[in-house]
């Protein structure tokens, strides 16, 4: 008796042999209980212990996951039994894994691997000799007629060579160990836990490798984005909302947000690729100019703030009273397609439009979500496009289509970056100005006139002396207003409210309210 077997059969004088399962079977139905049963009945002294038996149904990933992150806390010697095998009663093989101080009881399919490999293989056996199973093996139950019988006389000392002959050709999924190429480290995330971080298979000694230590910058890919992120040591040592990466409790890199889910921040879930490399930009980032865009305190459910964030962005809250978003001299209404043809119905529409059009030269509106499903079935495409011309037409609106709120954070983005690349500007809230000034109200009177800005106005009170002359005069040719200017003016403080609105029928912004 040598090796693992050996210690086994020396530890049992000083303590009971460990046990440990790992399952997708839940806790409704009997099955764990009987594996149980199994293996106390072969080796009545061993201590069981319930790794976890909640892993998704089939998931191999999940379960290797969370086997891998226990198992180093177990004492030498420790049988594990991993079953998480959606391939079981076909021609997949039961092995046992021999590591330098565990053994690993399971289905050949992946899910003792990530574990194993970290901890070092010294050999894997095929599981063949028929004395250490059950005298009547289920095609559906190995777990309890295969492998808790061999780990039960695993638990009493019997060498693993035993059980059959050795394989050298084990299935070792992807995500059974990162891979080091050149500068970069490849992985992928194995694992989402409850509070949204993306664990990765990467390990600090992968990252050593290519020259990245706790409190160094990487750059890493994930998810479609290029990030230019701190290896920190905690999630403290970022701001709130904002994203990090640590080595986290699990032993594994962690791209995280702190006070936050980067699941749902970056759109990303277990398998997704990741790769990384050692960054050389994290400085210059911080010097250049952050940008800042304001945000209406409604949209903080939303996920699009969380994504700014992670683009660098200055995130501030108000409460605004027309928009969702403030760029620089751009107001954004973001709304969700089924809110946004409701609004159509309705009418609603038009109004918010309106008020965001008078309180801004550039009003922006976003329509999240597929539109196609709902035209022809729900909308008729003509009054629908008809709607929005309208609005583009009516009210000097810009209309913008994105499938999600992940595009929707990147359209926004895309468009306080060309204003800052272009000259930077500050977000500006639009309030209704107080004017005290007597000169300034006088020309903001006469500046509401067509045709006419500051510079003709003050131009025309010098010349006629009062708004009132201003208003009245037969033509005020000669200033910079065009000929009929004059008697324009005097037509609209002649004309009344309804004979007006006639006139005018033919100008003004149409609505649309969308019919079934």
């Amino acid at each position: 008796m040598s090796g693992l077997a050996g210690l086994i059969g020396g530890a049992k004088r000083l303590r009971p042999p460990i046990v440990t399962l790992l399952t997708d079977f839940g806790l409704k139905d009997p099955y764990v209980a009987e594996m149980k049963a199994v293996i106390l009945s072969i080796c009545p002294e061993a201590w069981i212990v319930d790794v976890s038996h909640m892993v998704k149904k089939f998931d191999v990933r999940m379960g290797a996951f969370i086997l891998a992150q226990a198992a180093p806390y177990f004492p030498a010697g420790t049988v594990h039994v991993a079953v998480v095998d959606p391939g079981v009663g076909t021609e997949r093989r039961p092995i046992i894994v021999e590591a330098k101080r565990s053994f690993y009881v399971g289905p050949d399919n992946g899910v003792l691997m990530l574990s194993a490999k970290r901890e070092g293989i010294l050999h894997i056996y095929e599981i063949k000799n028929r004395k250490y199973m059950l005298q009547k093996i289920s095609r559906t139950f190995h777990g309890r007629d295969v492998f808790s019988p061999v780990a039960a006389h695993l638990a009493l000392g019997v060498p693993p060579s035993l059980f059959g002959p050795e394989v050298s050709d084990p299935v070792v999924p992807e995500f059974a160990e990162a891979r080091v190429s050149g500068r970069n480290v490849l992985g992928e995330v194995v694992h989402v836990d409850d509070f949204g971080n993306l664990v990765t298979n990467i390990s600090l000694e992968n990252l050593l490798e290519v020259g990245i230590e706790e409190g160094g910058s990487l750059r890493v890919e994930i998810g479609g984005r290029k990030l230019d992120l701190r290896l920190c040591t905690a999630y403290g040592e970022a701001a709130p909302g904002e994203i990090l990466t640590l080595i986290g409790g699990t032993g594994f890199l962690e791209v995280s947000v702190n006070m936050g889910n980067a699941s749902q921040t970056l759109g990303c879930g277990v398998g997704e690729p990741v790769r990384i490399r050692k960054g050389w930009v994290v400085i210059a980032v911080s010097r250049t100019r952050k940008i800042r865009i304001i945000v209406d305190e409604r949209e903080r459910p939303s996920h699009v703030p969380d994504i700014l964030r992670t683009f660098n962005v200055m995130v501030e809250y108000r409460v605004l009273e027309v928009g969702d978003y403030i760029v620089s001299q751009y107001a954004v209404e973001r709304k969700e397609v089924r809110d946004f043809v409701r609004s159509l119905y309705s009418g609603r529409i038009f109004d918010q439009i309106q008020r965001l059009s008078e309180a801004y030269e550039r009003p922006i509106l976003i329509v999240e979500g597929d539109i196609l499903p709902l035209l022809g079935r729900k909308i008729k495409p003509q009054a629908f496009w008809g709607a929005i011309t309208a609005l583009a037409f009516g009210y000097g609106l810009h209309t913008f289509f994105t499938p999600d709120e992940f595009q929707t954070a990147n359209f926004i983005y895309a468009l306080a970056k060309r204003r800052v690349d272009a000259k930077p500007l500050r977000p500006l809230v639009r309030k209704k100005p107080r004017i005290s000034d007597l000169k300034k109200m006088q020309i903001l009177q006469v500046s509401s006139l067509p045709g006419v800005g500051p510079k003709i106005s003050e131009r025309l009170l010098r010349r006629f002396g009062t708004v009132r002359r201003v208003f009245t005069a037969s033509t005020l040719h000669g200033e910079g207003a065009g000929k009929s200017q004059g008697g324009e003016n005097r037509e609209v403080l002649r004309c009344t409210l309804s004979a007006a609105q006639e006139d005018t029928s033919t100008t003004a912004p149409q609505r649309f309210f969308i019919t079934r």
